[in-house]
């Protein structure tokens, strides 16, 4: 009989959900309710020591540091597709299209990003070394957008300010 994960027991399922990256505990979460209240009531413990975020007009590029590689995703807003990748080299693992990933309809990329971000921020016990945040955008049209994503970047970061004392901090607007 094959072994399924929600039917391991809880002190296992502990040991597992420690020795996750990033990219997994965001997966794991997707999977179904269980899992995702299983992750959120363990907080397994993630050690990134850099985060940089980038915000587009039509995506958001997120790019997360441990100690070694790095996990960089990508939040599209075209067919609900989402980019994945990983490591030395690039590996795409695009969610319309691999067995991989899972398709996230009807949701919108700036909300997505921003649960993941909250998420990740959560997990996050120690002091990251640096954060970067760019708005990559000249156009006028833009500006509301932006405002309104900063507006709810500033409520999520402030309770983590702990976390977000890091060495070297860069905002920059392009």
């Amino acid at each position: 009989m094959p072994i399924n994960i929600l039917n391991l027991p809880d002190d296992i399922l502990i040991q597992i959900m420690q020795s996750l990256d990033v990219k997994t505990i965001l997966l794991l979460r997707r999977i179904c309710r269980k899992l995702l209240n299983f992750v959120d009531e363990v907080k397994p413990e993630i050690r990134l020591k850099s985060i940089s975020i980038s915000i587009h007009p039509d995506k958001i590029s997120v790019i997360y540091r441990p100690d070694q590689g790095m996990y960089a995703i990508e939040y599209l807003n075209r067919t609900y597709q989402r980019v994945v990748t990983r490591g030395k080299g690039l590996i795409f693992i695009n969610y319309d299209y691999s067995n991989d990933g899972k398709i996230l309809n009807n949701e919108n990329y700036v909300e997505t990003f921003l649960r993941d971000f909250e998420m990740i921020l959560k997990l996050q016990k120690t002091v990251l070394k640096n954060f970067e945040l760019k708005w990559m955008s000249h156009e006028e049209e833009e500006k509301e957008k932006c405002q309104n994503l900063i507006e709810k970047l500033k409520k999520i970061l402030e309770p983590y300010q702990k976390v977000l004392a890091c060495d070297v901090m860069k905002l920059n607007v392009c």
